[in-house]
């Protein structure tokens, strides 16, 4: 089977290593000398880099959370309150965008949490000001994720058949 061909069938098999079809398009993209195919698919394998615009399909919806403590009380798990944080906060962590690679986005696709350490100064003292914010993450849905490999798997496959 050729490399063309091979590359169809995986991409079009939901349950096939995306990480590895990906590789294959590496190979034909060279033997074409499709330098723009090639960028692209070493940023989905490597992650896009710093300053380089991702695709639209790599703007995800997540839900931010921060756990708060004090000496007599404990509030686990709490969503952020975004009227009481305000409309910059929420236009600045909203979506966000997924810069990793593709390996990564796999692994969370059932869903994931990210650390935010770096949050639970903008929650501090805001939420629940006598309390104290010992940690922030944002939760990545898994069908954020799923949406991002459907995009990819369809970008392949539109490439692949104009060839």
């Amino acid at each position: 089977m050729s490399l063309l061909r091979e590359i169809q069938t995986e991409v079009a098999n939901a349950d096939s290593d995306l990480a590895a079809v990906l590789r294959k398009c590496k190979i034909l993209a060279a033997r074409l000398g499709s330098e723009e195919f090639g960028e692209w698919l070493s940023w989905e394998l490597n992650g896009y880099p710093e300053g380089k615009e991702v695709p639209a399909y790599r703007r995800l919806n997540v839900n931010y959370f921060a756990n708060f403590m004090n000496v007599a009380w404990n509030a686990p798990k709490q969503p952020f309150l975004w009227p009481v944080l305000g409309k910059d906060a929420y236009d600045r962590l909203n979506p966000v965008e997924y810069r990793e690679g593709i390996a990564k986005v796999v692994a969370l696709a059932t869903g994931g949490m990210v650390p935010r350490p770096d949050l639970a100064f903008l929650v501090q003292g805001k939420m629940f000001p006598d309390m104290e914010c010992v940690g922030a993450w944002m939760e990545i849905g898994g069908n954020e994720f799923l949406q991002l490999l459907s995009a990819v798997r369809t970008k392949i496959l539109d490439f692949v058949l104009e060839i």
